[in-house]
Order: structure tokens, then sequence, then C-alpha cells
């Protein structure tokens, strides 16, 4: 009898699993986050919650860490008077389970259409969701043809100019 019971909520809990929808089990907070790793968040931070990466390449003076479903690319912060340390520029998300008012990897070009600030070009390659424009953070996806293959969130390139180090969102933290 209790072989069937733990077979059962096995089962149960598999079907679960399927049933829940993708924003429930991905968390993304339009120009904060996504999946727990927030802009402004340490290296150690995104070790802590993605585990190490499976590849790291450098790109000029940052470093990009790859994940089977998404990467980072972290900064090194060195203004004064904050401290000495990487920071994470852009998240980026290949996972469909991601997902930001229905919008994620596997949506249709109308969809994102629909949702962003501009709307989408028929044959742009990226369109925006969100931008704060007083603190330069953008959400962004990339498509390919009519299909959605990555969600970012991330900083522009002016995030810098004030010479102050921030914090992530405190959203962004796992419950």
């Amino acid at each position: 009898m209790k072989r069937r019971t733990a077979r059962v909520v096995a089962v149960l809990a598999s079907v679960l699993v399927f049933l829940v929808p993708g924003s429930a089990l991905g968390r993304v907070i339009p120009n904060a986050c996504i999946a727990g790793v927030g802009l402004w968040d340490s290296r150690e931070r995104v070790a802590r919650e993605w585990g190490l990466p499976i590849r790291m390449t450098a790109q000029g003076p940052d470093v990009a860490w790859h994940y089977r479903n998404g990467g980072v690319l972290l900064y090194r912060w060195h203004r004064p008077p904050a401290p000495n340390r990487w920071i994470v520029l852009s998240i980026t998300t290949t996972d469909p389970r991601e997902r930001l008012n229905g919008i994620g990897v596997g949506s249709w070009r109308s969809e994102v259409h629909a949702a962003s600030l501009d709307g989408c070009p028929a044959r742009a390659e990226f369109c925006t969701l969100a931008v704060s424009r007083g603190e330069s953070r953008f959400t962004d996806v990339r498509l390919k043809g009519n299909r959605v293959v990555s969600l970012s969130v991330g900083l522009s390139s002016d995030f810098d100019d004030g010479g102050i180090l921030r914090y992530a969102d405190r959203r962004c933290r796992s419950a």
C-alpha cells in the first residue's frame, strides 16, 4: 500500500509540473531580473542562483557566463567610492518557462508587437518590451523569423554615468 501511495504522489507531482503555467515556474521582473538573477548582482550571487557556468567567454572587458538555458554578462565595477567587484549587466534566457506577461521563447512576433512599447517591425531582430529610462534598464526579446528565441533584461551603455553602485531589485530574490 505504501508503494502505491508513493507512486500516486510521484505521478501527481509530475503532472502538476506540466500543468503549472510558465509564468508560475519562471520569474521575470521587467527591467530587473530573470529567474532570481538581477541587474547589479554580483557573480557570487549568480553562482548561488544558477550554479557555475558551463562556459565563460571574454567580450572585451566583460565576461559572459553561458548556461544551458541562458547566460549573464558581467562587468568589473571599479569606480570610486564603490567597491571593486563584478556586476551583472545583462541576463538572457532561452527557457520557454520564463515569461513576461505571457511573452517568452516560442511566442509569435504578433504577440510581441501587441505587448511591446513601440510595436515590433516585420524584419526586426530585437524588440523592446519595457524600458526604464531614468535608470537605463530595458527588457528585450530576440526573434528569428517570427518567433522569439530569447528574452533579455539589461543595462544600457549609460548605466554608470553617475558613478553610483546600485543593488539588485529586492523583488528578484527567491522566496
